[in-house]
């Protein structure tokens, strides 16, 4: 039903009667399939989990990224414009407590710890310490996912195949303790996977629905979210998705050569060639 209505509301609005640049597709398709994803998580998520501070962070920042989405799919958002509400949606988690002290290290035993650069100031008599590198850190973090999979979704499956890959794999890391303490992360993972295969088949070639930016930021957004929950799995993050994280840093640097917005898109990434 919720498949349904993306098709249905996707051929509604879509508007792209012109085939721009950088697309490689013949025929015009809905792109709305980022709605029938979000929908599914946040319906899912909020049976399985209930209502609490992490799941209301996520849905706001998730929204954000929806609704940033919709509107780029529709009107086609600058560069900038999209940059900085990418930004506003990792900010959103960082305010709701989404910035590890620690994160896994794959190299030894000994966590890499994010507390390096902390501010302490007091207000009326109360101490506050606020994290700055790792809350820098943790926005760079989910605004590179966000662009990341954004740039990988060029091919009918790919992004939400990977997408879908890498949060099992996630699941399968923070699932060790799930019949113990109902790991929040590990379900989070797995109703994440689920709400992405099923919208694959509709994306296999030859494509009914797109993800547009709605679906793909939207999949980089949670991919971030998962792995910087428990002890940060970003390390396991950046392995499963190295390849594309490479595209993404060769797509940034060529850019910034040819003196170019970083996002702005071409038809020059890995999966292009």
């Amino acid at each position: 039903g919720v498949r349904k209505l993306a098709l249905n509301l996707g051929a509604y609005v879509d508007i792209r009667k012109e085939k721009r640049e950088r697309d490689i597709h013949k025929d015009i398709v809905p792109a709305m399939g980022g709605l029938a994803i979000f929908i599914s998580f946040v319906i899912t998520s909020l049976f399985a989990i209930g209502i609490n501070s992490h799941i209301i962070g996520i849905i706001l920042g998730g929204s954000v990224i929806l609704i940033t989405g919709i509107i780029d799919d529709i009107y086609e958002l600058s560069p900038l414009k999209k940059f900085f509400w990418q930004l506003i949606s990792a900010i959103i988690l960082v305010i709701f407590g989404f910035y590890p002290k620690v994160i896994t290290n794959p190299f030894g035993a000994q966590p890499i710890s994010l507390n390096k650069i902390n501010l302490s100031f007091t207000i009326f008599g109360e101490s506050f310490i606020i994290p700055i590198f790792a809350i820098i850190f943790t926005i760079l973090w989910v605004v590179i996912l966000e662009n990341t999979i954004n740039f990988l979704d060029g091919l009918d499956g790919l992004a939400s195949g990977v997408s879908g890959i890498a949060a099992l794999v996630l699941f399968g890391i923070a699932a060790e303790p799930i019949f113990l303490s109902k790991s929040s992360t590990a379900i989070l993972a797995l109703i994440f996977a689920g709400a992405i295969f099923g919208f694959l088949p509709y994306n296999f070639y030859p494509a009914r629905i797109f993800l547009g930016d709605t679906g793909s930021m939207f999949l980089g957004y949670m991919l971030a979210v998962i792995s910087l929950l428990k002890a940060a799995k970003i390390p396991t993050a950046i392995i499963v998705l190295g390849f594309p994280i490479l595209d993404l840093i060769w797509a940034v640097v060529r850019r910034s050569y040819r003196r170019k917005f970083p996002t702005n898109a071409d038809r020059e990434h890995f999966h292009h060639l």
